[in-house]
């Protein structure tokens, strides 16, 4: 009768762990003396459990910290709590007394979205921060504005810098979403992509205005450049924050420059202009968050550039920046530039692959 009643719990067990082995959460069976009796294949990768089943590795931090959980569950409770693991990984667990004096250990792993709620929370601590300037211009404009017997040409004057304000918070808060969303994805659809429609449709977007600003655009693309392996949508935005900024910065006359031309195993983008240069002091810094540089009267998110930087470390790349800027009345221009890998036969084959 009692080999008959083990042979059941075994049968019992042996059906449990096929239906644990594929779950997408950690499994862990414990019993009394502190020995791991199960492990499906997700809670010995985030536990790195080499020798389960088997004692439970009492010199870890997380099973030092898990066991006086075990030992309180009883038949009718469970405990929970966050534990973190010194790879950095973060884990959700919930322990459950279940018959046979085990305890069955349910293991979440919490790293991404826990990431994901860190960085939604400082994004949002870093706007609020920004908003708070141009919110308290546009109030004392529009206090400006309501005055009765304020001068026609003062409240033009306050009109002009509520409505540039306004434009500005708008693009702050643009930039700090596009930030917010690429930030939250680790990695980026990516497909053959030819650059020649990418930094066309860019053009097309910008032409207007820099025709407005009497700004020349002038591009050189290799005929037989290669295929990149990229985002459209994402690399577009490169190209259009690179060559906004040298229109917006620029002067009437100034002359854009882009180059795109075949670098061995990539392809590489140069965009320079003739406008006003970066002071060297600002070139390492130009890419961090709501570092600005203010030239001609021209004052920007402060995220353009580190939006593009993200961008390209999505696509293993990097921001180079160069400028010939001397003093404050020099005006030799900047250098940005950037490879992009190319699209493989390999990779082309695996990505047709399912």
């Amino acid at each position: 009768m009692l080999l008959e009643k083990r042979r059941c719990s075994e049968m019992k067990r042996q059906a449990y762990r096929q239906l644990y082995e594929h779950l997408p959460l950690g499994i862990l069976l414990v019993d009394g003396k502190q020995t791991c009796v199960y492990a499906n294949l997700v809670a010995r990768r985030l536990l790195q459990l080499r020798d389960a089943p088997g004692p439970l590795p009492v010199s870890e931090p997380w099973v030092l910290a898990i066991l006086p959980s075990l030992a309180a569950v009883d038949g009718v409770s469970s405990t929970a709590q966050i534990l973190g693991l010194p790879a950095g990984q973060i884990l959700n667990w919930r322990a459950i007394a279940i018959p046979e004096n085990l305890r069955l250990v349910i293991l979440q792993d919490i790293t991404r979205l826990t990431q994901l709620k860190r960085t939604t929370g400082h994004l949002l601590d870093e706007l609020s921060h920004e908003l708070r300037t141009p919110v308290s211009v546009i109030a004392t404009h529009l206090h400006i504005l309501d005055q009765p017997n304020m001068a026609e040409p003062v409240k033009a004057e306050s009109l002009k810098l509520a409505q540039k304000e306004t434009q500005h918070m708008q693009q702050l808060v643009h930039d700090m979403l596009e930030l917010g969303r690429l930030e939250a994805r680790d990695t980026l659809d990516k497909r053959a992509l030819d650059l020649n429609d990418v930094v066309s449709q860019t053009l097309d977007e910008i032409a207007e205005q820099a025709t407005q600003k009497q700004i020349g655009i002038n591009v050189e693309i290799d005929s037989h450049l290669p295929l990149v392996e990229g985002n459209e949508v994402w690399l577009k935005r490169v190209y259009l924050n690179l060559i906004d900024n040298a229109v917006k910065h620029g002067r009437s006359g100034d002359q854009i420059n882009v180059e795109i031309t075949s670098a061995d195993d990539s392809v590489r983008s140069i965009i320079c202009d003739t406008g006003p240069g970066i002071p060297a002091k600002h070139v390492p810094l130009v890419i961090e968050r709501f570092h600005r540089v203010k030239r001609h009267g021209q004052l920007g998110s402060g995220l353009g550039l580190t939006l593009v930087s993200v961008i390209l470390q999505r696509h293993d790349s990097h921001l180079e920046i160069e400028s010939r800027h001397e003093d404050e009345h020099d005006e030799s221009g900047a250098c940005v530039s950037f490879l992009l890998p190319i699209r493989t036969p390999y990779r082309h084959e695996d990505a047709s692959v399912g």
